[in-house]
């Protein structure tokens, strides 16, 4: 039976909600769990600092299985909730992803033979893409998420796309209140004014590497109604069910332990 829009969107954020609150109280919110030598994945949460989609993504991670790390973290410079600041402070962001580049760096000579991935949604986008194209020539990503972008549609993709296997841009249509009217208003985590990239995608992804160097693939992945069977209807935070992200972002991973 198909729900209307506006009850499977209820429904997925009550089945979130209650995956969140149980996952914290169940095993809290360390920066870093796991063995770091399978592997990495840095989580990246969206404005406001609340951990919800790190949560999320990393109760998927373990109910599929996985031997990946992971790892949380947290660029916000406020208190949990300061929204406006997380999303217009370009400075604080672009000092936080500096911070975050010199981590993956750090870990990348730890354990050179150990995947790195970076999944991060909303406002978090920004701090992620601002991180990955710092990470410089010796340091290549596997597999970066950019769900539900705060960045403008116009971001130039090249330098992050030159850092990374591929990339995974998710979008939804459904995103308006907060990609399009919210960051209309307040401008996106990149300082631009009108729809976010989550909304309309992104429209300046290059084709081809420069001077020599390859360029990861970029792959859109839009909402479908068909989704909502997955616990994602669409709004801001449904690409971060654990139902979508167990069936359709950790196979992308390429974690053996999950297969």
């Amino acid at each position: 039976m198909t729900l209307p829009p506006f009850i499977a969107s209820l429904r997925s954020r009550a089945r979130m909600l209650r995956d969140w609150v149980g996952e914290l109280r169940r095993y809290g919110a360390p920066r870093e769990t796991g063995d770091p030598r399978r592997g990495t994945v840095f989580l990246l949460d969206g404005v406001g600092g609340f951990k919800l989609t790190p949560l999320l993504v990393r109760k998927a991670l373990r109910v599929c299985g996985s031997s990946f790390a992971t790892y949380f973290y947290d660029w916000h410079r406020g208190l949990p909730g300061d929204m406006l600041s997380d999303l217009m402070c370009l400075r604080a962001n672009r000092r936080a992803a500096l911070k975050l580049a010199r981590i993956i760096r750090r870990r990348a000579r730890e354990f050179p033979d150990a995947p790195i991935h970076l999944i991060s949604y909303s406002g978090g986008t920004g701090v992620a893409a601002f991180a990955v194209e710092k990470l410089g020539r010796h340091v290549r990503l596997g597999v970066l998420v950019l769900g539900a972008s705060a960045l403008a549609p116009g971001y130039d993709l090249a330098p992050v796309l030159r850092r990374v296997r591929v990339c995974y841009g998710l979008t939804s249509r459904r995103d308006v209140i907060i990609l399009g009217l919210g960051t209309t208003l307040f401008g996106t985590v990149d300082r631009r004014f009108g729809a976010s990239a989550g909304l309309v995608g992104f429209r300046n992804v290059p084709g081809s590497g420069g001077a020599g160097e390859p360029v990861g693939e970029f792959v859109a992945m839009p909402w479908t109604p068909e989704l909502c069977a997955w616990d994602h209807a669409g709004h801001h935070v449904g690409a971060a069910s654990v139902p979508y992200v167990r069936t359709h972002l950790v196979p992308l991973l390429g974690d053996a332990a999950t297969a």
